[in-house]
């Protein structure tokens, strides 16, 4: 299977950064953001306790992703323009992230942080993005 092309911001991010997604790209994505704890009454005249759901249903918590990347680049000023691009990328507030092999999902985060950054040579770095999403019910 190929790798999936993943877009931030509506930019192919190969193409302008020079990012491979390294692992289970899709599972991170995919996966199942936490429920927010239900409002709760335990009463001693009551056996058990009292659950309250808004709606009928469970409310959904924001979720942290870990996107495991690497960036490409022909030359060591090439590599420099891609990797200040993306910072300025980073920092731009509002992320959209989405795949291709996710059609008409985009997740809507904000950046937290890189937690590993390994540079190999003046060409290539592999490095850990650690994003929030703050809303998961908010996806289009």
């Amino acid at each position: 299977m190929t790798t999936p092309t993943l877009i931030i911001n509506g930019k192919d991010a190969l193409a302008e950064w020079g990012i491979v997604p390294l692992s289970n790209l899709i599972g991170e994505l995919l996966a199942p953001p936490p429920a927010k704890d239900p409002v709760k009454n335990t009463s001693r005249l009551e056996h058990g306790s009292r659950f309250l759901l808004p709606g009928g249903r469970t409310i959904l918590a924001s979720r942290d992703l870990t996107l495991d990347l690497r960036i490409r680049a022909a030359s060591e000023s090439d590599f420099l323009a891609k990797y200040n691009s993306l910072i300025r990328e980073l920092e731009s507030g509002w992320l959209s992230i989405s795949t291709d092999r996710l059609p008409g999902l985009v997740f809507k985060c904000v950046y937290l942080s890189c937690s590993q950054y390994s540079q190999y040579n003046g060409n290539v770095a592999k490095f850990i993005l650690r994003l929030n999403e703050p809303n998961p019910a908010n996806r289009s």
